[in-house]
C-alpha cells in the first residue's frame, strides 16, 4: 500500500508539481532538464522537466507597485498560517542532502518526492516543519529536516460597506487591514470588521494602529476573509494639547485612557500640555457636565474606568509661553550685533546695547529705531481701503490711509542720541520678546528722489530748505508735480508732506513725484464695480428679509 501511495505521488511530480524537486549532488546539464536518477541512500528520483525560470515580478503580480503584496517585517514562524499558493523551501541535511522548493496545492498539501503527500492546511510555518520533519523520519535516519517559506502567497478577498468601490482585492499572506481601506476622513477608520472565513470576527481599529504602531489594531488577512467598513456615525472629540487633536470616531467601550493613547500616540502628553483634563459630557440633548481629572488621573486607573459615551469632547489646555526663551535682536552699526536673551519686565534698551557691545563709530543715533515684531502692521481698515481708488475716497478715508501710509506703527519713539547723551534710559522703556533695534549707518547727506534732473545724494547743511537741495540735485523735470513732494525722515521713516517739514536732517530723503494722467475709464470701471456690489449687497438682504 505505501509503495503505491508513493508511486502516485512521484506520479503526480512528473506531470505536474508546481514547482520542481532539485536533488543536491551530480551536476545536471539545465538544457536537458532533470534525469532520472537517485539520491544518496538509492531511492529513485523520477525525471522531471525544468520549469522556465520566473522574474520576481512575473511571479508575484505588481509586487513593485502594490505595497499590499510586500513584506512589512520578517514572517513570524509561530503565528504565519501557511495556505495554498505559499512555495517552501524543504532542506534535508545528513546522511541524504535534498532540497526541495513546492507549492502548496489548492487543498492545503505538500506533494513530496520520495515522501509523498502531505496534508499541513491550518498550520503555522513552525508547525508545518514539524509535520515534514516526522514524515521524513519515517524514510530517512540520522538526516536535519528544516522547512522555510520561499514566497508568500496571493489570494482574493473582500472589501465592503461604506467604500468607493466594494469588491474584490488582490492580498496576500502578509497584506494588512490598513492597506485594504482607503485612509479617508470620510470612512471608517476605528470600527472595520474583519470577518475570518471560520467565523471569527476581529474589530480592527486603523486610527489606533496609525497613531501608535501598534500591529495588534491591524492585523494580516488570510483567504475567504471579508472587510466589512461601516459609516462613521457617533463621534468623539479631542481639543486643545495632544499630538493629534481632531474629532474620532466613538468606538464602543472605549475608556479615557484609550482615547487619549490615540490622541497622543503613545509618545505621553506635550511637554506644555497642562496637567487638567476636562470631559464635556451630554445629559441631555441641551445639557452638558463637566468633569475634570489630572493628566495622571486621566491615563491610569480612573480614566481606564472612566468609559466614554457617544459625543463626549476632551480638553487638554496648554501652558502658555511654556519654556518660551524670550529675545530680542540688534543688527546694523553695533560691535557684536546679533540675538541677545531678555527679561521684559528689567531689559532695558541700554541693556541690549551694552551686551552687543555699544555702537560703532559709524552708527547714526538719529536713524536707530526700535521696531515691536507683535504690533499689526496691516489694519483691517487700512488692507480694505488700499482696495479703493484714491480719487473716490471721501476726505476722512484720505486721512486714515494717509496717516497708516506715514508711519509704520510697530516703530517705538526713541530720542537715542538724548539716550546715550544721558547715560541712562530716560523713556523708562523695556525690551520685549521679539523687538528688534537697528542702527543703520550715518549718512551725511540729503537724498533727492524722483522727478528731479539729478537724483542722488546731496550734501548736508543746516537750515537748507527743501528747494535749495532740489535745486541742487539739478531742479525739477518737466513731469515733476511739486505739490506732492514728501519728505521721508531717518527717524523712524516717517512720511511727511513738505508743508509739515520743519527741518532737514542728515539721512533725510525728499521725494519728488511724478505727475501722472489720470485714466479716467479705469476710475469708472472701478467706481461701478463698487456700486454694483453694495447694490448687490442691499438687494440680497432686502430679498431675505421680505
Amino acid at each position: 500500500m505505501r509503495t503505491s501511495l508513493l508511486f502516485a505521488a512521484l506520479l503526480l511530480l512528473t506531470i505536474g508539481a508546481p514547482a520542481p524537486a532539485q536533488v543536491v549532488g551530480d551536476p545536471v546539464d539545465p538544457s536537458r532538464g532533470l534525469g532520472a536518477g537517485r539520491d544518496t541512500l538509492g531511492v529513485a528520483v523520477p525525471a522531471v522537466r525544468p520549469e522556465p525560470a520566473r522574474t520576481p515580478s512575473a511571479r508575484r503580480m505588481s509586487s513593485s507597485l502594490d505595497p499590499a503584496l510586500l513584506l512589512d517585517a520578517a514572517v513570524d514562524r509561530g503565528t504565519y498560517f501557511v495556505g495554498p499558493g505559499d512555495v517552501l523551501a524543504i532542506s534535508v541535511l545528513g546522511a541524504a542532502n535534498l532540497f526541495y522548493e513546492l507549492s502548496v496545492t489548492p487543498e492545503g498539501a505538500l506533494v513530496v518526492p520520495t515522501v509523498g503527500v502531505i496534508p499541513i492546511l491550518g498550520l503555522t510555518l513552525e508547525e508545518t516543519e514539524a509535520r515534514v520533519r516526522e514524515r521524513f523520519l519515517d524514510y530517512y535516519r540520522n538526516v536535519e529536516v528544516r522547512v522555510t517559506l520561499s514566497q508568500v502567497r496571493t489570494f482574493k478577498i473582500f472589501v465592503v460597506g461604506d467604500v468607493p468601490d466594494p469588491g474584490p482585492r488582490v492580498a496576500s499572506s502578509v497584506t494588512r487591514v490598513s492597506e485594504l481601506v482607503p485612509d479617508t476622513v470620510a470612512l471608517s477608520q476605528r470600527n472595520v470588521v474583519l470577518q475570518r472565513a471560520g467565523g471569527d470576527t476581529l474589530q480592527v481599529d486603523l486610527t489606533r494602529f496609525r497613531h501608535t504602531g501598534d500591529t495588534r489594531f491591524n492585523p494580516t488577512v488570510r483567504e475567504g476573509d471579508t472587510i466589512l467598513v461601516p459609516g462613521v456615525d457617533e463621534t468623539v472629540a479631542v481639543y486643545g494639547r495632544v499630538f493629534f487633536p481632531g474629532v474620532y470616531e466613538f468606538r464602543p467601550g472605549e475608556t479615557l485612557s484609550d482615547l487619549l493613547q490615540v490622541a497622543n500616540g503613545n509618545f505621553g502628553f506635550p511637554s506644555d500640555a497642562h496637567d487638567e483634563v476636562r470631559v464635556s459630557r451630554f445629559i441631555t440633548p441641551d445639557e452638558r457636565d463637566f468633569l475634570v481629572f489630572t493628566r495622571d488621573q486621566a491615563t491610569g486607573a480612573e480614566g481606564g474606568a472612566f468609559v466614554l459615551q457617544p459625543f463626549d469632547a476632551i480638553y487638554v489646555p496648554a501652558v502658555s509661553n511654556y519654556k518660551l526663551q524670550k529675545t530680542a535682536t540688534i543688527t546694523g552699526e553695533v560691535v557684536h550685533p546679533g540675538t541677545y536673551p531678555i527679561r521684559p519686565d528689567t531689559t532695558s534698551i541700554l541693556d541690549l546695547i551694552e551686551m552687543a557691545g555699544g555702537f560703532t563709530a559709524e552708527a547714526s543715533l538719529v536713524s536707530a529705531r526700535l521696531r515691536r515684531s507683535h504690533a499689526d502692521s496691516v489694519r483691517p481698515a487700512t488692507a480694505q481701503l488700499e482696495q479703493v481708488p484714491l480719487e473716490i475716497m471721501t476726505e476722512e478715508e484720505r486721512q486714515i490711509y494717509r496717516i497708516r501710509q506715514q508711519a509704520d506703527e510697530r516703530n517705538v519713539v526713541i530720542d537715542f542720541e538724548k539716550l546715550v547723551g544721558a547715560g541712562e534710559d530716560v523713556h523708562d522703556i523695556r525690551v520685549q520678546h521679539g523687538d528688534s533695534l537697528l542702527v543703520p549707518e550715518q549718512r551725511a547727506g540729503v537724498t533727492v528722489l524722483g522727478a528731479v534732473l539729478l537724483p542722488g545724494i546731496v550734501a548736508f547743511e543746516p537750515g537748507r530748505s527743501i528747494e535749495a537741495y532740489v535745486d541742487l540735485a539739478g531742479g525739477y523735470s518737466e513731469r515733476a508735480d511739486q505739490e506732492d513732494v514728501v519728505v521721508l525722515k531717518a527717524k523712524l521713516e516717517t512720511q511727511l508732506d513738505r508743508e509739515d517739514v520743519r527741518a532737514l536732517d542728515p539721512g533725510d530723503t525728499i521725494v519728488v513725484p511724478f505727475e501722472e494722467d489720470k485714466d479716467w475709464l479705469a476710475i469708472f470701471n472701478t467706481t461701478s464695480g463698487v456700486v454694483g456690489s453694495i447694490l448687490g449687497i442691499i438687494l440680497a438682504y432686502i430679498a431675505a428679509t421680505r
